[in-house]
Order: structure tokens, then C-alpha cells, then sequence
């Protein structure tokens, strides 16, 4: 596998775990909004490093489908469904209210 994709998947997953310290953080003081938000983000990143990690570019926030397409590669993604689900409505909640 080319070592720049790897790359590019890696700094993916790594801002996602830089968001999952702020997510963390966020929680401790009280901001459960931004805490949600930023955890949809943890999801999207990490799905998205896993889908670059497989030369596949996906121009969407929806959990669910990014899933989708995860599941293509390996199965074991179907039991985040009901989790996906749940985080899935606050990237709305912050970009379109």
C-alpha cells in the first residue's frame, strides 16, 4: 500500500484523537453540547481515516453512510450502527441551527 495514503489515514485518526481529548475535557466542565458535537467528529474522522487507509474518499458527514462503506472492507462495523446513530444528529444540531 502506497506509505502516503497510510500517511494521510494516520493524521485522520490522529486528529480524531486529539477531538476525543477535547470531547473528554468538554464533558468535565459542564459543556455536553460541544462534548456531542465533538464526539460526532471523533466518529466521522476515524471512519473517514479507515476509508483513506483504503484509497477511498468520502465527501459526506453521514455516519451511517460512511459505515456503509466501511462495511465493505470489514464487517465488524455493522455493531457501531446503533452508536453512529445516535451521534449522527449532532453534526446537524451545530451546523444547521
Amino acid at each position: 500500500m502506497n506509505p502516503d495514503i497510510l500517511e494521510f489515514a494516520r493524521e485522520w485518526l490522529q486528529l480524531a484523537g486529539e477531538d476525543l481529548k477535547w470531547a473528554k475535557a468538554s464533558f468535565r466542565e459542564g459543556f455536553y453540547s460541544q462534548t456531542c458535537f465533538v464526539c460526532q467528529q471523533v466518529a466521522e474522522k476515524s471512519l473517514k481515516g479507515y476509508l483513506y487507509a483504503f484509497r477511498r474518499d468520502a465527501k459526506t458527514h453521514d455516519l451511517i453512510r460512511l459505515m456503509e462503506l466501511c462495511l465493505e472492507f470489514d464487517s465488524a462495523f455493522l455493531s457501531l450502527k446503533k452508536d453512529l446513530r445516535i451521534l449522527e444528529p449532532y453534526y446537524r444540531v451545530i451546523y444547521i441551527n
